[in-house]
């Protein structure tokens, strides 16, 4: 029997609106971390009445694109992530074990802009992962 050969691929693509303004913070050895949360909106239709689930995800920036986020965007801002996603796993001090499912951003892309600036900065982007 053949064996069966699947590509691996892990890369995820979403739009939102950042939740609270990012926090920039340091690892023990220097790097730079931000955490963000995005709320994306999917609307769908139940019966004749459209209606809008929300999601809320959980984003991890790095290095440099941690930085530029946490100093060009704030709370409300219109995002498109590129990443991967990771798993979490932790124990509780009672014991329990917990995970949580992120998205480790590769670009963080700002979907608008002020009106004097005419020309977009595009991505915030980090090295490839």
């Amino acid at each position: 029997m053949a064996t069966l050969r699947m590509p691996n691929v892990n890369h995820v693509v979403v739009d939102g609106r950042l939740t609270r303004d990012p926090g920039l913070r340091r690892t023990a050895s220097g790097l730079a971390v931000c955490e963000i949360t995005i709320a994306n909106d999917r609307p769908y239709k139940d019966g004749d009445e459209w209606k809008r689930k929300t999601s809320f995800l959980a984003v991890t920036c790095w290095n440099q694109t941690a930085e530029n986020v946490a100093e060009r965007l704030r709370k409300g801002d219109p995002v498109l992530v590129q990443g991967r996603l990771d798993n979490e796993e932790w124990e509780t001090k009672d014991g329990d074990k917990r995970s949580k499912t992120k998205i480790t951003a590769r670009s963080v892309r700002p979907l608008s802009w002020p009106d004097d600036d005419p020309q977009p900065q595009g991505a915030i982007d980090d090295e490839p992962f």
